[in-house]
């Protein structure tokens, strides 16, 4: 007989592994999934989301979809009606869906990162992008990004030629996973050819590895 979900993690602490006590029976744990409840829909896109992240401030969630955007939501827990407000999406310039997307640490959340299937990493400086909030002003692109995110109000419509975008293609195949550390100026990327590679920038934006 399956054991309860705090007698698994009380087991897999003190060492005695089993299927049920391993990640995948944690999280797919039927008890659990019952209890869980929807908070929130997060509009904004126009395709599959396939990427989250948590800014290390908890004040910020970025997304990233096939529709090639980049979304940013801030997390307001104070608020009772509106805990989450769309306020930044970038046409990020990739061809192809977007698989995972991060922020650099200690970069006060001003640094994100993202990799799709067009064999591209791409880093954004978020805080020091374009400012508009009139979507249409500035490019094609900006234009089509609002668009897509049928013209939410408030929200920064930024191409990818407004954030300083740092473009990483040392690599031959599908992008499939950012990985970060502790520095804010190196991550990991993995490609689906089973390569991990590894990519190191300076605040200059100069690109060590190609």
């Amino acid at each position: 007989m399956k054991s309860s979900m705090q007698d698994r993690l009380l087991n897999r602490e003190l060492g005695q592994r089993s299927r049920y006590s391993a990640i995948s029976g944690l999280y797919g744990d039927r008890s659990s999934v019952e209890n869980l409840d929807i908070v929130n829909e997060l509009g904004g896109h126009s395709g599959c989301v396939n990427a989250l992240s948590w800014s290390s401030s908890g004040r910020l969630l970025a997304s990233g979809s096939d529709d090639q955007h980049l979304n940013i939501h801030s997390y307001q827990p104070e608020s009772s009606t509106a805990q989450f407000a769309l306020n930044t999406t970038v046409s990020t310039g990739h061809s192809a869906n977007i698989f995972s997307v991060k922020f650099m640490p200690h970069s006060n959340d001003r640094t994100v990162v993202t990799c799709a299937g067009d064999f591209d990493v791409r880093v954004f400086d978020i805080e020091n992008s374009g400012r508009s909030t009139i979507p249409g002003g500035s490019s094609n692109s900006t234009r089509a990004s609002a668009q897509v995110n049928n013209l939410y109000k408030g929200v920064q419509y930024l191409s990818h030629g407004d954030t300083n975008t740092r473009v990483y293609r040392s690599h031959t195949d599908r992008v499939k996973r950012i990985v970060t550390e502790s520095s804010p100026f190196l991550f990991l990327y993995v490609v689906a050819n089973s390569f991990i590679l590894p990519a190191l920038y300076s605040l200059g934006w100069k690109n060590a590895f190609g």
